[in-house]
């Protein structure tokens, strides 16, 4: 069911360029999946550095002015740093958070540490600021700039066309999703990465950009101007840990009631999984996975009889 490989169709270019062979590690810029289970974005980067027995680096950044940056996000995503760099630890792979404290103090990591890499991986991401972002700073590089598609069950690039309609589109994805729903991502990639070598990432860097502390209080550095004000701490806290809360309780506690009372805010059946899948802390093949194995069904189901 888990893909060995990742399919093809989920993995493009962003720039011509090809892989730097003198490279010392592999680096895999997290962007969107932001989370170290279920990513096709960092199961590839570890394909490659498995394939070229070389070390992996993996670089999550939190800039400051992003458009609508409020202390809720700021926290939210700080959050899911914490829980990132509690699953990497006791592996080869070099994590490396980075938060701004002043607005472009960020500005040349990536650069930097791309200079040293033999291929750069990335996540495909359609929306907001970042496919702006990641086609500049690609267009910058001297190496291969790979985007890797981890956003849904169905691949977005499958689509040959744009659909107007909300009704359109569940037409297409009843013809064409069950072709998809077998290729789940790897729920646990780092696995894999046991015989990698180690990064030696250069000091002059780590002293340049020093990684964030990654505790739950850090986003207290980035207390910006840029903020709005008028949007404080929300209820929720980020990060893989409390989202695979919310999928344990709504698959074992809520799911039963949620065709009848999923419209009732007041029953509190929802399954609160939205901004964790936004924010790419947990996964929609996760989701699936974890439903068919609660139901026991299989995508196998669907073969005609």
């Amino acid at each position: 069911m888990f893909a060995t490989k990742v399919p093809d169709i989920r993995i493009i270019s962003l720039n011509d360029k090809n892989k730097n062979q003198r490279g010392q590690y592999v680096l895999y810029w997290m962007v969107s999946a932001r989370r170290a289970q279920y990513n096709f974005g960092l199961q590839h980067a570890i394909d490659i550095a498995l394939a070229q027995n070389k070390p992996l680096v993996v670089v999550e950044a939190l800039r400051l002015g992003y458009p609508w940056a409020s202390k809720r996000f700021h926290q939210f995503v700080v959050e899911g740093m914490v829980d990132n760099k509690k699953a990497f630890e006791g592996t080869p792979v070099d994590y490396y958070p980075y938060v701004e404290k002043e607005e472009n103090d960020g500005q040349g990591l990536l650069e930097r540490l791309a200079e040293q890499a033999i291929s750069v991986v990335t996540d495909d991401t359609p929306f907001f600021f970042m496919p702006k972002m990641q086609k500049i700073f690609a267009g910058r590089l001297k190496i291969e700039c790979l985007a890797v598609d981890s956003n849904g069950m169905y691949p977005f690039r499958h689509a040959t066309r744009a659909f107007t309609t909300a009704a359109s589109f569940r037409r297409h994805l009843q013809k064409c999703l069950g072709d998809f729903l077998g290729q789940l991502a790897d729920p646990k990639p780092l696995k894999k990465t046991a015989g990698l070598p180690k990064a030696k990432i250069d000091q002059a860097i780590l002293k340049k950009w020093p990684k964030a502390r990654c505790t739950k209080e850090c986003w207290e550095i980035s207390n910006a101007p840029c903020f709005d004000e008028g949007v404080g701490f929300g209820g929720l806290h980020g990060g893989s840990v409390v989202a695979d809360g919310f999928l344990k309780t709504f698959l074992k506690t809520t799911l039963n009631n949620y065709v009848a009372e999923r419209n009732q805010p007041q029953k509190k059946c929802q399954s609160f999984l939205s901004p964790y899948l936004h924010f790419g802390h947990i996964s929609s093949h996760q989701i699936f996975n974890d439903l068919m194995t609660q139901e026991g069904w299989s995508p196998l189901d669907l073969a005609p009889k």
